[in-house]
């Protein structure tokens, strides 16, 4: 499998997150894309997602300093790992 560098915008719905179930330093968090946006110079793996629910992987410490709640609209940059897991950028993210 090739690595491709991708990030894409992101902005949705909070619907789950449960720190119980972190891996390691990150927790995951379902989010239902309302808009993707794709980012210059990297492609777009996740255009194709808007009205699903994804699971994206948050730094821990972030989310918790943000303390963001269900039903919150949440702004993200995501990158599909080679895994196929979704992970959010560290210094893109936000609650509208």
């Amino acid at each position: 499998m090739q690595i491709v560098e991708n990030w894409a915008d992101i902005k949705g719905e909070v619907m789950n997150s449960d720190p119980s179930k972190a891996a390691g330093d990150f927790i995951p968090v379902e989010v239902k894309v309302n808009d993707i946006k794709d980012v210059k110079d990297h492609r777009n793996l996740l255009a194709d997602k808007v009205g699903e629910v994804i699971e994206v992987n948050v730094p821990k410490s972030l989310w918790e300093s943000l303390d963001v709640k269900k039903g919150e609209t949440a702004v993200m940059r995501v990158r599909m790992a080679s895994s196929r897991k979704l992970f959010a950028h560290p210094e893109h993210l936000r609650t509208e």
